[in-house]
């Protein structure tokens, strides 16, 4: 079985479930109203917005994020709100008044549309085993040394802040976020494995994973750290050193479940 040919969470949605995600403009607020009216019994829709609006949200009122993305469950014009399901809080049937959702709206809305899932007929031991493949192909440790070593030229994180208000919007930070929360679904997926195929010998790599979270969160932190301190220099050297070690933590893994799954099929 081939990789899916795209990387993005959308283009596996689609691949391996038949879940296809469009994402259109529509910038007056009564043609989304039309359309959520039209979309809601037939298919999930979500709305673009900025979180500054959000009342369930961490930056209410305090930070912009104009990129947040949400479900709509329902629609309420006698009391003028929408109803709302978050799955990044794990939140449904948040009430959002009309006025605060078209203050914070950013244009677009996109729907789910559900295709044949091929799922089933896919081997998830295989589908481990060459993505595995694919991290060595694609020299993806090496790349995270190389960052490491980059990272060690610069002097100051001044040119990350350009255009941003706070640390945890800028580029850097988003990426290496983004990559701590991709190894977080790593142990759910060797455990699906595991019981899906009884194949217990991926359970083990399961705290070696555990361990890496652990190790991103850590270089998380420190980052938002050399943004504020006036010790760069020191957390640079440390923050190279921590990514050299996960690199090198991550690559041991990835072998031993490559291993795993050679002998396996």
């Amino acid at each position: 079985m081939n990789l899916c040919p795209s990387n993005s969470i959308r283009g596996t949605l689609f691949f391996y479930h038949g879940i296809k995600f469009t994402q259109y403009e529509c910038k007056n607020f009564q043609n989304l109203k039309e359309i959520i009216n039209e979309q809601i019994m037939s298919c999930p829709i979500t709305v673009r917005m900025d979180t500054f609006y959000c009342p369930w949200d961490k930056s209410y009122k305090k930070h912009h994020n104009k990129n947040h993305i949400f479900f709509i469950n329902g629609i309420d014009y006698e009391q003028k709100r929408l109803y709302c399901t978050d799955p990044f809080y794990l939140i449904q049937d948040k009430k959002i008044s009309f006025d605060n959702f078209i203050n914070g709206y950013s244009n677009y809305y996109g729907l789910f549309e559900f295709e044949f899932d091929n799922s089933k007929s896919l081997d998830g031991r295989k589908i481990i085993q060459n993505l595995l493949i694919s991290l060595f192909v694609n020299k993806t440790f090496d790349s995270i040394r190389l960052f490491a070593q980059e990272l060690n030229k610069i002097i100051s994180l001044s040119n990350e802040l350009i255009g941003f208000h706070e640390a945890w919007q800028t580029p850097l930070y988003y990426n290496i976020t983004a990559i701590a929360n991709s190894r977080k679904r790593i142990p759910l997926l060797l455990l699906y494995i595991a019981n899906n195929y009884n194949c217990n010998e991926f359970i083990d790599c399961i705290e070696n994973f555990n361990s890496i979270i652990l190790k991103w969160n850590s270089i998380k932190d420190l980052i938002l750290k050399m943004f504020i301190s006036d010790d760069f220099f020191e957390l640079k050297k440390r923050l190279v050193i921590k990514l050299e070690d996960v690199a090198n933590h991550e690559e041991t893994v990835a072998k031993k479940l490559l291993d795993i799954c050679k002998l396996i099929n």
